[in-house]
């Protein structure tokens, strides 16, 4: 019984204070726990956050700052090259001075002065633009000239005539044949081929990205555009020689003996019109190119005090006026030209001959002018008493087909102006109506008014 009574007693004695809780402050909860845990995630994200957002507020900033660096150093350094280059190539130099001076003739430098295309270049600058739009003024066609003229002046011509480059530096193979001061260098062409070469150029120049391969094959795709006729040569040597006239003056040696060839070629006109053959062409073109490269690489190295340069056409225009004929050359490109196997001349070159022609002496002097022509061929004789008609035309400006007078084979010297020492045409009386006498009467005076006014300082 009084075990019973303690285990009761124990039972209902109250238990004592704080028996159930740990004693010392309280910790905090799950719940407080998981917030504070939230919070501290919060903030280091936020601080994360914002310190992304100042790198890359840093890093912007710092882009634009070396961006418009670059463009003030590109704009710069582009302000600085084109003030240098204009400087440069907008100046006539001594050196530019010189060949220009080889180039015209000229043997002193007190009576040299530049053609108005290179006085034009010396005042307004020598940008490409400005050099373009003084050679398309200077090379327009002259209005009352009997050698129409139709050039088109490309970028690789401009590109030329700035840097200089006359001569190409002396190459003369076929693929840089149209590079220069060279004949190839102003083929006649229509407008709607000249519009397509603008076009052409237009695209490669807008185009922003260019491959190696690219850049090579325009450089160097400049189609040789070859005449196949009479008519065809004749224009694109008038084009030569409006170009080498604009540059050089009328005293350029190479000048002088092209358009000799020119006046050649119209005065065989009959005879060649129907024999003269592409590949005649071809190498008659090719010894004018192969003049004009040493031509003006000489030029290029001339001195003062030196012997001026001289063409080396001289052989090629007695052929062609004397002969009638046309020489081969063995150094001409003609497979690359003709896209045919070439033929090696044989010992004798093939050449178009003028049938009739005399055998005897001649007579060297003739009394019997045209009635209407004496006066006039006259007084020609009296200020000219040996010059020809071959010389008469390319001085005095005039067509050969507008003096011609006598039958096919017939000497114009001798029927027209009554004198020659001698060559291989008939010297016979020629029969000239009214109306023609009339035409060449004026032709004379106003080639004789142009030599005159040449003439004077």
């Amino acid at each position: 019984e009084g075990g019973k009574e303690g285990q009761e007693s124990a039972r209902s004695r109250p238990p004592p204070p704080n028996a159930s809780r740990r004693t010392g402050p309280r910790g905090p909860t799950a719940a407080e726990h998981e917030r504070a845990e939230r919070a501290e995630s919060t903030d280091f994200g936020s601080a994360i956050r914002a310190l992304v957002e100042a790198q890359s507020t840093a890093q912007i900033a710092l882009a634009n700052t070396q961006h418009t660096n670059l463009i003030a150093l590109h704009t710069a350094t582009a302000q600085a090259l084109a003030t240098k280059s204009g400087d440069k190539d907008s100046k006539l130099t001594a050196a530019k001075r010189r060949i220009l001076q080889a180039c015209a003739g000229t043997s002193h430098v007190d009576e040299f002065e530049a053609e108005p295309v290179f006085r034009e270049m010396d005042a307004e600058g020598g940008t490409t633009d400005a050099l373009g739009r003084i050679l398309r003024k200077r090379l327009r066609s002259l209005p009352l000239s009997p050698h129409k003229t139709n050039i088109h002046v490309s970028p690789q011509l401009v590109a030329t005539v700035k840097s200089f480059n006359l001569s190409a530096n002396g190459d003369k193979t076929y693929v840089n044949c149209t590079k220069g001061i060279t004949p190839f260098a102003v083929p006649w062409k229509t407008a709607e081929a000249i519009n397509e070469d603008l076009a052409e150029d237009g695209y490669f120049e807008a185009s922003t990205l260019k491959t190696v391969e690219a850049i090579r094959k325009h450089a160097t795709s400049a189609k040789v555009e070859l005449p196949t006729t009479l008519h065809g040569v004749v224009r694109l040597l008038n084009n030569y020689c409006r170009l080498l006239d604009v540059l050089f003056g009328a005293e350029c040696a190479h000048l002088a003996h092209v358009m000799a060839i020119r006046n050649g070629l119209e005065f065989h006109e009959d005879d060649l019109e129907s024999r003269l053959t592409t590949r005649l062409i071809v190498h008659l073109l090719w010894r004018i190119h192969q003049d004009a490269r040493q031509f003006f690489l000489a030029c290029e190295g001339w001195d003062d005090g030196e012997m001026l340069p001289h063409s080396t056409l001289d052989s090629t225009v007695l052929r062609l006026v004397n002969d009638c004929s046309i020489e081969l050359s063995i150094t001409c490109p003609e497979a690359q030209f003709l896209g045919t196997p070439a033929k090696v001349p044989g010992a004798k070159v093939p050449t178009t001959t003028k049938p009739g022609r005399p055998s005897g002496p001649q007579p060297t002097v003739n009394a019997s002018v045209p009635p209407g022509c004496q006066k006039v061929v006259a007084a020609f004789n009296k200020l000219y008493p040996s010059m020809t008609i071959l010389e008469l035309c390319t001085r005095g400006k005039v067509r050969f087909g507008n003096l011609k007078v006598g039958k096919d084979g017939a000497c114009v010297n001798f029927g027209l102006l009554g004198r020659c020492p001698g060559c291989n045409y008939r010297h016979e009386v020629c029969t000239v109506s009214d109306s023609r006498q009339a035409a060449i009467v004026k032709v004379l005076e106003g080639a004789m008014a142009t030599m005159k006014a040449a003439a004077m300082p």
